[in-house]
């Protein structure tokens, strides 16, 4: 979510984000960009993406670990 997207507010975002129901979520505020920050931000967002990507594929390795997934 870029800070000045002109197209969708912060607050709308954070409300619809608060109704959708999911094991995992997060809320990442891009501070110079609009309404595309993987664009706009570029480096920033492929941290993001990366460090996101490892904390998601640690938590399968884990689950698969613990027994919880096939």
């Amino acid at each position: 979510m870029g800070k000045v997207d002109y197209m969708t507010s912060v607050n709308a975002a954070k409300d619809y984000l608060n109704k959708v129901e999911a094991p995992l979520k997060d809320f990442v505020v891009f501070d110079q960009s609009a309404h595309y920050p993987q664009f706009e931000e570029k480096e920033q967002f492929a941290d993001w993406l990366n460090k996101t990507w490892a904390v998601l594929e640690n938590n399968e390795r884990l689950s698969y670990r613990l027994g919880y997934m096939g």
